[in-house]
């Protein structure tokens, strides 16, 4: 589920994370995923409200793939090539475009000399 926290209001993203957490089984060792939101939203507001809710980081995105609107292989890969280097970019694996368009996004970060990395791997 993607939230756009720029439409909601404090209580409304300490009641939304928290129902999120809940949901996500804490007692059983489940740590909740970092918030995704955009890169001019990380207000210090915004992170204080996120660790009350129960998030344990924040992750901004500058890149937005679009593929959550399922817009095709060429629109996602288009997007993707506003990468820097250290830009975070925001997709999700859950739809066939995304999955369609991996191959040609790896080869043309490796061709601008980028590699990607893994939100897992950035907070280590």
């Amino acid at each position: 589920m993607k939230i756009v926290i720029s439409v909601l209001t404090a209580t409304a993203i300490l009641l939304t994370g928290s129902a999120v957490t809940q949901a996500q089984a804490p007692a059983a060792g489940y740590e909740p995923e970092p918030v995704l939101n955009a890169k001019d939203l990380a207000t210090p507001e915004l992170l204080k409200l996120a660790g009350a809710a129960g998030y344990p980081r924040v992750l901004s995105y500058d890149v937005d793939s679009l593929d959550w609107t399922d817009p095709g292989v060429t629109t996602v890969r288009a997007q993707l090539r506003t990468a820097t280097a250290g830009s975070v970019v925001s997709m999700h694996l859950g739809h066939q475009g995304t999955l369609a368009a991996i191959p040609q996004i790896l080869a043309d970060l490796d061709s601008r000399g980028l590699r990607p990395v893994t939100a897992t791997q950035l907070f280590a």
